[in-house]
């Protein structure tokens, strides 16, 4: 081995018992080594050594260097854990970097120099556990993972990700897996503490876990990334679309937490009543220029579903399950029909048969937003405006490329609160995509949907 240098500088830990730790380090280094010449001393360091030593790695780096190398070590966790599995994963962003960091126990050292927390093992207090009840064991998880969705890749550049301001303290280093229980902790505490803006009991929940970021919170037992590989997509391909940006993706447990940002305004559903005709019309317009641009997006990829392959949708078979194996508009159609027998086979052959001369399953996939109703249509009417402006659409689970149809389809299946058919919503939706495009098509599917719902 070449002799070190003079002239290169060792940095210098910034722990205050780092003069400790080396002292100690070299006694038991010199120890082994008379014991055993050929031992891995790189085994021996602590893990508070090693977080002090990232650190000091990462000082003075731009953020895109320091969000790489998180990547980096997060994969190489990953593979040396699981070389079968392993996932991509993908940072946080500054913003939520810093806003989880604050319910992160810093590491400390003990008077026998033994590492601890300053909270110790129990991150709550007995008077939070109490509170908490059987709520805080339901949605309890001592494991997470920073992930992107799988046959993705993580990114190399940091030039979306938004940056601290200038002058304002570094973010606290997040740990990597092997110390992943405490990132779990602070991310159910940063959650726990952060006001809810929407629920859907059993389901889910949308948290503001800091200044316009909001945190959306599933349970699935299946490992969905489809909303997120979706809101990237757009961003990408379409970046005047009016949706969510994402600020990162974590798997903690079973439960999926999608950071992204708060759209502003109110939900369609809470005005439509009280908006006029020409209101309505103005609405439809902004409707058809976004739909008009998501329609003209591609893709490579030959599977219907999410964008990353993740597998089409079909909530009449299972609300939450992914079917991966689809490749053409004409399987999809029939997979709705595969589902449990609701009724006798001559009447499900009764329906199909209504679609045999439907050709929009010939014209290939489109990409969809899948889920548009009032409620997942954010609008705000400026001071002194006229109209109510769309500031974004929300919820793209169930996006992806689909048949021409499935827009038209859809759009009607999920009427929530006083949006349901005594409302003339669905006469404003735009041409394009309104269930008079697909007559027949549409017809089917409400009345299959209606046999469902009635067993």
């Amino acid at each position: 081995m070449e002799k070190m240098s003079a002239s290169r500088r060792v940095p210098s830990l910034g722990h205050k018992q780092a003069a400790k730790w080396n002292q100690t380090l070299m006694k038991e280094f010199q120890n082994e080594l008379e014991r055993n010449p050929t031992a891995d001393l790189m085994t021996m360091f602590h893990e508070p050594y090693l977080i002090d030593h990232r650190r000091v790695v990462k000082r003075g780096l731009s953020s895109a260097a320091k969000y790489n190398l998180d990547v980096m070590e997060e994969l190489a966790l990953d593979v040396k854990l699981d070389p079968e599995s392993a996932k991509i994963i993908f940072p946080l962003s500054a913003q939520v970097h810093d806003a989880v960091a604050k319910f992160m126990e810093v590491p400390t050292e003990d008077e026998d120099g033994e590492a601890s927390s300053d909270g110790g093992e129990d991150y709550s207090s007995d008077e939070e556990e109490e509170q908490s009840g059987d709520e805080e064991e339901e949605h309890s998880s001592d494991q997470s993972s920073i992930c992107s969705p799988e046959g993705s890749e993580a990114s190399t550049e940091a030039s979306t990700e938004p940056t601290p301001a200038e002058g304002s303290p570094e973010p606290i280093e997040l740990p990597c897996r092997e110390n992943n229980k405490a990132l779990a902790v602070a991310l159910k505490r940063l959650l726990w503490d952060s006001p809810k803006i929407w629920e859907f009991p059993g389901r889910g929940v949308v948290v503001q876990c800091c200044e316009g970021v909001v945190a959306k919170v599933m349970d699935g037992s299946e490992e969905d990334t489809t909303e997120y590989t979706s809101m990237e997509f757009v961003a990408e391909r379409a970046p005047g679309i009016p949706a969510p940006r994402n600020h990162g993706f974590i798997i903690l447990g079973r439960y999926s937490v999608l950071f992204m940002t708060h759209i502003p305004g109110t939900t369609l559903e809470k005005v439509w009543p009280s908006l006029y005709h020409e209101d309505k019309l103005s609405i439809q317009r902004q409707l058809e220029k976004i739909f008009l641009e998501l329609r003209a997006l591609s893709s490579d990829q030959q599977k219907v579903g999410g964008v990353c392959g993740e597998g089409a949708k079909e909530d009449k078979l299972n609300p939450f399950g992914l079917f991966p194996d689809l490749t053409t508009p004409k399987q999809f159609s029939d997979l709705q029909f595969q589902g449990p027998a609701k009724c006798n086979k001559a009447f499900i052959d009764l329906l199909q048969s209504f679609l045999e001369k439907d050709h929009s399953v010939k014209k290939g996939l489109v990409f969809s937003h899948g889920d548009l109703r009032p409620a997942n249509i954010m609008v705000k009417k400026e001071s002194g405006a006229d109209h109510y402006e769309i500031t974004g659409l929300i919820d793209w689970e169930e996006s992806g490329f689909y048949p021409t149809y499935y827009e038209s389809v859809h759009l009607t299946r999920n009427f929530t609160g006083g949006s349901g058919e005594q409302d003339d919503w669905y006469s404003y939706v735009p041409k394009m995509i309104s269930p008079r495009k697909f007559p027949v098509r549409w017809l089917v599917d409400r009345m299959w949907d209606r046999i469902y719902n009635k067993w």
